[in-house]
């Protein structure tokens, strides 16, 4: 499977924002997982391609530059390479 991660380019301090796998694909079969990553945390597995970042006390993403990951998975088990995305949190005051 090939996994396709796209994301906002900059976002709010404090936005939530959406990550999309959805044109991740596999030749001959279906994904069946997507593995999220946020910065150096896995934060999800979902068998939805589109996952929504919450910014909380429990997932902060400070100013700066973020890097996002997606793993996909086949239904037969085989694993993708990780595809990364950068998000720019800006502050907006």
């Amino acid at each position: 499977p090939t996994a396709v991660l796209e994301a906002p380019a900059n976002v709010a301090l404090g936005a939530s924002f959406t990550l999309d796998g959805s044109r991740s694909f596999d030749i001959g079969g279906q994904i069946t997982e997507y593995r999220w990553t946020v910065g150096a945390r896995p934060v999800a597995v979902t068998s939805d391609p589109t996952f929504t970042v919450v910014v909380n006390a429990a997932q902060p993403l400070a100013v700066g530059t973020h890097v996002m990951q997606l793993v996909v998975v086949d239904d037969s088990g085989n694993e993708s390479s990780a595809t990364m995305a950068s998000v720019q949190v800006v502050d907006a005051s």
